[in-house]
């Protein structure tokens, strides 16, 4: 009898020891998806109506800490999407079950805050602070026609405590380029440095209800971007704004370093939104911006389980004379496009952890001094869905 406990006591213990060792750590994430009825009129292709299940960035992570002394502890996330409908994430048509998200380690101390790295979004990314209402939703997201939307590889991040209300966050990110020599300037292949590509932001408590943040991008993806973001709530209102300038990094210099007076450009969304409304014969046009201007409003009105919200944003973009390839456009189009975002959504919370929501949204691409393109693109859903959070 003693020899069958024997390994059941051994067991126990080694258990004990485990949740022990893992009292720190934490499983987490989410299951999100949609079953949305669309209405896509693409440039210059047939239009789309069609009804699609949709997995809206469900997620599962784990995330913890390990005590160093009474100051500092080390910190690790890893979290990975998954895709609940198909397996595919839609864009890249991969087939894999998962893909990468915020996977990050480093060390946080009480006095000196907290710098980590790893693959993570930027601190303009992370300044919008659950802002975007309609947030990874199908033509409700604002990456949809805003840049700066970026998750990067490689980063070191160093987030300051809270000091008067303010804090700041700042990144770089090691562009691991092979460099080249001083006869070639403004090139993606100069981005060997620490410091080549960097973004921050500052944000600003006044308290609880009401905060600001300025953020910035310094050639993150090949942009320059500016952006403000506010939101207040009082008693059971919310409202939040964004507003931004961005700028192309390198204007006249491809990756290679030859000047070839198009520039890389900037890229809205290549799988949605602007990118999917310029699925037609000029697919190149939402990834060759030059220049844009952007701005969101929003509202929200909590009423006991119930939450009724609206958004509404804008974006003009200046685009470059000309791309290389089959699908690029000539000399004399035009170069600038807008887009207008609408998007109206009620959400109904079961429990604190469960919400079932419904939305309508509508994107409208406005190209119509486009010599070579067909029509405008105008992309309209409307769907259903649910959301459990662990």
């Amino acid at each position: 009898m003693k020899r069958k406990l024997l390994p059941l006591a051994i067991g126990a213990a080694i258990a004990a020891q485990a949740t022990s060792a893992m009292a720190d750590a934490t499983v987490y994430g989410k299951a999100n998806f949609s079953v949305n009825n669309n209405s896509f009129e693409y440039l210059g292709e047939d239009q789309v109506d069609n009804s699609e299940m949709y997995s809206n960035a469900s997620r599962f992570g784990i995330k913890g800490k390990a005590k160093i002394n009474d100051d500092m502890d080390a910190v690790f996330k890893m979290e990975y999407e998954v895709f609940l409908d198909d397996g595919s994430d839609g864009v890249n048509n991969s087939g894999d079950e998962l893909a990468q998200r915020n996977i990050v380690a480093g060390l946080n101390s009480k006095r000196f805050g907290q710098l980590q790295g790893g693959k993570h979004d930027t601190p303009l990314k992370i300044a919008a602070d659950g802002t975007d209402m309609f947030n990874d939703l199908v033509l409700g997201d604002i990456n949809n026609y805003m840049v700066g939307e970026n998750r990067e590889n490689n980063i070191l991040m160093y987030n300051t405590p809270k000091l008067m209300g303010f804090t700041l966050n700042v990144a770089t990110m090691l562009g691991e380029q092979a460099g080249l020599d001083d006869e070639v300037e403004e090139s993606q292949q100069e981005d060997s440095g620490m410091f080549d590509r960097m973004s921050a932001a500052l944000k600003y408590e006044l308290n609880d209800n009401i905060w600001a943040a300025l953020s910035t991008d310094y050639n993150v993806q090949n942009a320059d971007i500016v952006r403000l973001t506010g939101s207040a709530t009082f008693g059971d209102f919310t409202f939040n704004a964004h507003v931004q300038s961005a700028d192309n990094h390198y204007d006249d210099y491809d990756a290679s370093g030859s000047a070839n007076e198009e520039g890389d450009g900037m890229v809205i969304s290549s799988g949605r939104g602007i990118g999917l409304a310029m699925n037609g014969p000029n697919d190149d046009y939402h990834t060759g911006i030059e220049s844009q201007d952007a701005w969101m409003i929003n509202g929200k009105y909590q009423l006991g389980n119930w939450a009724f919200k609206a958004q509404y944003g804008e974006s003009e973009s200046k685009a470059f004379n000309e791309l290389d390839g089959p699908n690029g456009f000539d000399v004399g189009s035009s170069k600038t496009f807008d887009a207008e975002q609408l998007a109206l959504g009620v959400d109904y919370a079961l429990s604190k952890n469960v919400t079932i929501y419904g939305y309508v949204a509508q994107l409208e691409v406005d190209v119509d001094n486009a010599s070579d393109l067909v029509d405008d693109g105008d992309l309209k859903t409307g769907g259903v869905g649910f959301e459990v959070k662990f």
